[in-house]
């Protein structure tokens, strides 16, 4: 646990965005549009509002995540991916250092 704490809940580079009912509803499109779960489209919808403040800030956003269907869908909606589970380190640095 304290690992965690130094890691994410401590750490500045992180943000921890609320649960709401706005963010639930405005997800529910993409349950079915996509064939995911309720879960992965809070998720993706949670994605694709922050990819949008980002990119207008000049930043980039990218998914990381072992779910292929959440990988899927994200990319089918624009936002960048990448897949630790058969992604290599070399693109991982190719996909971060690539401009917005």
């Amino acid at each position: 646990m304290v690992e965690l704490n130094q890691e994410i809940i401590d750490n500045e580079a992180f943000s921890i965005a609320s649960l709401d009912d706005e963010l639930v509803l405005s997800a529910l499109d993409l349950i079915a549009q996509h064939n995911i779960n309720a879960t992965d489209a809070i998720n993706l919808r949670s994605c694709l509002n922050l990819q949008q403040v980002l990119q207008e800030q000049g930043h980039r956003l990218v998914l990381w995540s072992c779910d292929k269907r959440l990988l899927r869908a994200a990319q089918h909606e624009g936002v960048d991916v990448f897949d630790p589970e058969v992604g290599t380190k070399a693109q991982l640095q190719t996909l971060l250092s690539s401009s917005v």
